[in-house]
């Protein structure tokens, strides 16, 4: 008969407790009093916490080697530190464990779907054995390389044909943000790369961020996980990897000295951020156009396909365009001419030549902008 270590950790609760202890966060005076609570709805919850936390105590006192297997590999290659764990409980802690584990199995409150056997396992009394630390990892996402500016090939011209319109000019860099040198400055739109306080990031760090700083009230695990990954991806493998990245960002926001921390239940950030996106809707919101183009320096996040980073995507970039289309002066309707989504755009061209002076040397530029338009489209 399978016993309950065999299981216990196949649930959500066992893998954040695997991540908790990774980063040092896990607290065992935070736990207490919550573990059994028939009444809470979090009891199940709780009590897959207690069953995973009992196999851990149980792997560091080298008294479980299927719990150390199954351990290992939710872990990988990072270091796990159990007696960074173990040194929280005291003997009295060690005998109430024992204590509300048999309680759990004996009512399991709803668990008997997630941890079928009901065979008791038990924490030995005695000395402690010195523990070899487990390790995990999971393998580190790519680093995403900065991205190159692709402009669009020119027609091409034929001794009839008149002089291509040259392309507009490449994207700047992003000039100095409001937020620049405050801690948690989150840059996110544009073509380069995306960075935290100045230092780069990969997508999928970047993808996290957003999605988060967006969502000020936090996001469920599984409210992220549909925000992150495509429909056609595996519920069970995305929950994986999600904790995985993570357990990542955070060892990347620590290293790095970052004051901006991913919290848990729900996901969400600390209040040190300050993201361009963010800042630019709220600036379209309060109709100031000037600080809304100077927040939002292109597309957010132009190469990712996470369905909730595309919708952001497009919600910034349509409010934008709206918001030059019906208020924007001589000089912000160029700013925003001159960036590689407005290549095409034969609406917005035709209002700079309603809007130029007259003596605007930028008007021809316009005027042959329009005529390569018209070549492309046939």
């Amino acid at each position: 008969m399978d016993t309950w270590e065999d299981h216990a950790f196949q649930s959500a609760a066992a893998q954040d407790l695997v991540h908790e202890i990774l980063d040092h966060t896990h607290r065992l005076d935070g736990r207490r009093g919550v573990h059994r609570s028939p009444e809470d709805e979090l009891a199940l919850d709780a009590g897959a916490h207690l069953l995973a936390l009992g196999a851990v105590v149980r792997v560091a006192r080298n008294e479980d080697v299927a719990a150390a297997a199954a351990l290992a590999e939710i872990a990988g290659e990072d270091e796990l530190d159990l007696d960074w764990l173990l040194s929280q409980f005291s003997e009295a802690d060690l005998h109430r464990l024992r204590e509300l584990i048999s309680l759990t199995l004996r009512e399991p409150v709803g668990l008997a779907p997630v941890f079928p056997g009901q065979g008791a396992g038990r924490i030995e009394q005695g000395p402690r054995p010195v523990s070899a630390p487990t390790s995990l990892t999971p393998a580190p996402a790519p680093a995403v390389s900065p991205a190159s500016t692709a402009s669009a090939p020119p027609a091409p011209a034929s001794a009839a044909s008149p002089p291509a319109a040259p392309a507009p000019a490449a994207p700047l860099p992003r000039p100095p943000h409001r937020h620049e040198g405050r801690a948690g400055l989150l840059q996110v739109t544009g073509h380069e790369q995306p960075s935290l306080d100045g230092t780069p990031m990969t997508t999928r760090h970047a993808e996290i961020l957003t999605l988060l700083a967006w969502h000020t009230q936090g996001l469920s695990g599984a409210e992220l996980e549909a925000a992150l990954y495509a429909e056609e991806t595996d519920c069970a493998r995305r929950a994986i990897s999600l904790r995985a990245e993570v357990h990542r960002l955070r060892k990347a926001l620590h290293r790095s000295g970052s004051a901006v921390q991913v919290l848990s239940r729900p996901y969400r950030l600390s209040e040190h951020v300050h993201a361009d996106v963010v800042c630019a809707r709220t600036a379209l919101q309060e109709g100031d156009l000037d600080r809304a183009l100077h927040a939002a320096t292109g597309p957010v996040l132009p190469r990712s396909e996470s369905p909730g980073v595309e919708a952001i995507r497009e919600e910034i970039f349509a409010g934008l365009r709206e918001a030059v289309a019906a208020d924007a002066g001589a000089d912000q309707l160029w700013a925003y001419l001159t960036r590689p989504e407005a290549h095409d755009d034969r609406d917005l061209w035709t209002l700079a030549l309603r809007i130029l002076p007259a003596d605007s040397p930028r008007r021809a530029f316009a005027v042959a902008t329009l005529e390569r338009i018209d070549r492309d489209l046939g």
